[in-house]
């Protein structure tokens, strides 16, 4: 019961990008993988744009598959 809540929990943070922060994205940049997503820097020294993962949802998306999810219905 715990394995599957925590598979899902994780399976729905990455698609709300709830682990897209600038600390994972600048660890990539370092080791060198996902160059789409490494941080862009701006003019000022500590400041960066972060960009978004393909398959991260969009806000209309994540309130459709809330609204899917609410309706969903298992075997207990």
């Amino acid at each position: 019961m715990h394995y599957e809540k925590n598979l899902i929990e994780h399976v729905m943070n990455i698609m709300f990008g709830e682990g897209d922060t600038t600390s994972m994205q600048k660890y990539m940049k370092d080791v060198n993988i996902q160059c789409e997503l490494w941080p862009i820097p701006k003019k000022k020294k500590r400041e960066f744009h972060l960009l978004v993962a393909s398959y991260v949802l969009a806000l209309r998306e994540k309130k459709k598959f809330m609204q899917n999810m609410k309706g969903f219905k298992t075997l207990t």
